[in-house]
């Protein structure tokens, strides 16, 4: 490199490290209590994060040995930091991609009190697994997603996580999350298993049925956790909360598989999903 060239490399080094300077000076120009606060906050947020691991990994121990009974229920401490787990088997749930449209319908009459509401989310969750583009009565193909404008279009195939639920066109977020509680896409069963079946789940096969039962979610106090059984497949649902002294919170939910057919592993993380509620 020619003199010319090494000084102007230099100068360029020098700016750089000044403009750093000047940032990292005013970075640390926030008052002190708002840095304790932030240390704070990400102190909690580690050890909760530390605690959702050593809790999932306790879980998934115990089904692998001595289960759950009476109830998929357990509670930890970590230090400072309280976990609350529970863990259910997934044959206990609806398969949204095995699940006949019958039962997709009764999935979505559990969910929502108005049957012309249920009967168009049930159409438009059958027209996102299809693989076709043949939109049915009250669903939405490719077309109805671009008129959305929302960038993207049906999946036109299985679900590969219930939380794909939000994508489907006009499906409110709260009845996305009522029918991921009682759904699930890793079982493979068009009918539900007889592992620890729910209320809203039985509630969703009496409505596929043709049974004359209430639509709608079931109210909180009557929804009772049903006794825990094994899944035959060894398919557990496990979700945990982790509350750090000072009510900071994350919880985190995953699906394991405690029979993998991979030699030499002891079991499989097939989902994970996580979120921290800080307070």
């Amino acid at each position: 490199m020619s003199g010319d060239g090494e000084r102007g490399a230099a100068l360029v080094f020098v700016l750089w490290l000044i403009t750093a300077i000047t940032v990292l000076t005013a970075s640390l120009s926030t008052s002190r209590n708002e840095i304790v606060l932030d240390t704070r906050v990400e102190l909690s947020r580690l050890r909760a994060g530390i605690a959702l691991d050593s809790a999932l990994e306790v879980a998934v121990e115990k089904l692998r040995t001595s289960g759950f009974e009476p109830v998929g229920e357990l509670k930890l401490t970590f230090g400072d930091v309280a976990v609350d787990v529970r863990v259910s088997p997934e044959s206990g749930r609806i398969d949204l991609n095995a699940a006949p449209e019958e039962l997709i319908g009764g999935l979505a009459a559990a969910s929502v009190e108005d049957r012309e509401e249920a009967a168009r989310i049930a159409d438009a969750i059958l027209d996102w697994r299809d693989e076709n583009d043949l939109r049915r009565a009250q669903g939405a193909e490719r077309d109805q997603y671009h008129r959305a404008d929302l960038g993207y279009g049906p999946g036109d195939g299985p679900f590969r996580y219930v939380d794909e639920l939000r994508l489907v066109l006009g499906m409110p977020a709260d009845v996305a999350a009522r029918i991921a509680e009682i759904s699930g896409v890793h079982g493979g069963n068009a009918e539900i298993g007889l592992a620890s079946i729910a209320a809203p789940v039985m509630r969703a096969k009496d409505l596929a049925l043709g049974l004359d039962v209430p639509t709608g979610p079931i109210e909180e106090e009557a929804n009772e956790t049903p006794p825990f059984t094994t899944d035959a497949a060894g398919l557990y649902r496990v979700d945990i909360e982790a509350v750090v002294d000072g009510g900071y919170t994350r919880r985190t939910r995953a699906v394991v598989w405690t029979s993998p057919a991979s030699p030499g592993r002891d079991y499989e993380i097939l989902d994970y999903q996580g979120w921290h509620l800080p307070r």
